[in-house]
């Protein structure tokens, strides 16, 4: 499998300083300290560490969930035009999720009422150039699923109906909070399949959060996490295939 030797080298996202305190006083929890790092275009990171090591913050932030402290997540976009994250009104934030963000979290969040297709359009009706729901839909192995609601659908497969709703929009950035946490390990394999199917297809930067330390054997690049800081950074010389993996 390909590795970041493939990738351009050039940044989507530069965060500097990034600091999150929730409370005050004696109270202060501090989520994230002080955070330094750059995303590349077209990379596949692994963000590694325990619960309550700000993993989840940090993605919260860079998808316009959540509000820093203090510092910048800078993302360049189309013909290199960049803006600051941390400064965005809440309409440009809603902007910034709707155009440039795909969310994967770990419990799906599927409308229940809707099938698989009618899933997938209601995000593609709010984004321009959206691709066919059928097409992204067939790209994670479920065309024949399209009429069936999350009810009559597996774990695996109502995940992987989330990262084709993700995907619909075509975002340049994905964000992946621990997308296999609810499943075994077959099914955790196919979903991490069709995330790296789409980085390799649509050249989408991914960043997946998650505590279990083989699932960064599949990144270029693996970050390691612990009480709000980047500890360590590691580069992985081969992209393994999910189906080489073993949990």
């Amino acid at each position: 499998m390909s590795s970041l030797n493939s990738i351009p080298a050039t940044p989507l996202l530069t965060i500097t300083h990034l600091t999150k305190v929730y409370g005050a006083g004696d109270n202060a929890v501090h989520a994230l300290r002080g955070i330094e790092l750059e995303l590349l275009r077209g990379e596949v990171v692994v963000l590694l560490g325990p619960s309550g090591s700000g993993k989840s913050t940090l993605l919260n932030i860079l998808g316009g969930l959540d509000a820093a402290t203090a510092g910048s997540v800078r993302f360049v976009g189309e013909a290199c035009a960049t803006l600051d994250i941390c400064t965005l009104s809440a309409t440009e934030l809603t902007r910034y999720r709707r155009d440039t963000v795909g969310f994967v979290f770990q419990f799906y969040n599927l409308i229940p009422s809707l099938t698989a297709r009618e899933n997938i359009d209601v995000v593609a009706e709010l984004s321009p150039g959206a691709l066919p729901a059928d097409e992204v839909l067939g790209l994670v192995g479920l065309g024949a699923r399209a009429e069936h609601f999350p009810s009559e659908l597996s774990g695996g497969e109502q995940q992987r109906v989330a990262i084709a709703r993700a995907l619909v929009k075509r975002p340049p950035l994905m964000l992946c909070d621990e997308p296999t946490g609810a499943l075994d390990l077959n099914t955790g394999i196919l979903t991490l399949q069709a995330l790296l199917d789409a980085n390799r297809r649509f050249g989408t930067t991914m960043l997946i959060v998650t505590h279990n330390a083989d699932i960064a054997r599949i990144a270029d690049r693996v970050i390691h996490f612990a009480d709000g800081r980047i500890r360590s950074i590691t580069t992985n010389p081969e992209r393994l295939d999910p189906a080489q993996l073993h949990w």
